[in-house]
């Protein structure tokens, strides 16, 4: 049968003691599963006045939060189907600078066998208007912040094989990439507020990628006792200099220094009482 849920939900986070808190969020939920088992899950929310004492990122400030609102939509598919994905759309707009995000992410895999899969994740998050902390100006000692236009990729490739019920490999490769373009800075004040600051000459935008792999074989080769080779790569270049286009900054990526480590763990499971003699 089809089945519908909808759900009312108030979060309160972290009161204080003179009745200010970080944060008061409302949201709608409607959910369900069709008879094909296809499940979809559409939300509404929204987010009061608030406050972030971590933004600042010096003790004791903090960043007054303004109301935003958005949705979000997933709908996924018959997950015992060789091919399954799943697909999730939340955008949101914000009172602040009328900042806006349009977070979409994509997930879906492919069953070839009992032996083999592969799987792949993307997501996109353009921000426009976003304000966040920039620098901490040791002169003034005031805390920098600014209206920048952040976005940031997400994209993972996985893949598994089992050789037999014993043995298999695994393969996980990532790449992350943010981008972040300020447009104007602005002072922290004590209230939280944030006003011009057409003084501060830094340059707080740059331009980062993280690229991994993860590469696991393990053997059960006993009971509870297993051999695990694992090979793990990482390249985190990071520079200010703004890169244009995705695959340019995967190429520049690859061309920079790589930490490559190989690692081999033995896990063997000993039974104390098969070592006692009998009586």
């Amino acid at each position: 049968y089809n089945k519908l849920y909808f759900n009312i939900n108030k979060n309160l986070s972290h009161r204080f003691s003179d009745g200010a808190f970080q944060s008061f969020e409302i949201n709608t939920n409607v959910n369900g599963s069709l008879k094909n088992l296809w499940d979809f899950y559409f939300s509404l929310n929204h987010n009061s006045k608030g406050n972030d004492f971590y933004e600042p990122r010096i003790a004791g400030k903090v960043f007054e939060i303004l109301p935003s609102s958005g949705f979000v939509l997933n709908v996924s598919t018959d997950r015992s189907k060789k091919y399954s994905a799943e697909i999730t759309f939340a955008p949101s707009a914000y009172v602040r600078f009328k900042g806006k995000n349009y977070f979409t992410e994509l997930q879906h895999s492919y069953r070839f066998n009992k032996r083999f899969s592969l799987s792949q994740e993307i997501a996109f998050n353009p921000y426009t208007n976003n304000a966040g902390f920039a620098d901490y100006d040791v002169p003034s000692q005031t805390v920098i912040f600014g209206r920048r236009n952040r976005h940031s990729v997400d994209h993972s490739l996985g893949a598994k094989y089992n050789f037999s019920k014993y043995a298999g490999i695994t393969f996980f490769a990532r790449h992350y990439w943010s981008q972040v373009n300020n447009k104007q800075y602005y002072t922290l004040n004590t209230d939280g507020t944030l006003s011009e600051n057409n003084s501060y000459t830094g340059n707080r935008d740059f331009n980062i990628n993280i690229f991994d792999i993860d590469m696991v074989y393990t053997w059960q080769f006993a009971p509870g006792s297993f051999i695990n080779v694992v090979w793990k790569n990482a390249i985190a270049p990071q520079a200010n200099v703004q890169e244009k286009g995705y695959f340019r900054n995967l190429d520049n990526t690859f061309a920079a220094a790589q930490n490559n480590n190989v690692s081999i763990k033995i896990l063997y499971y000993l039974d104390y009482l098969s070592l006692k003699k009998p009586k």
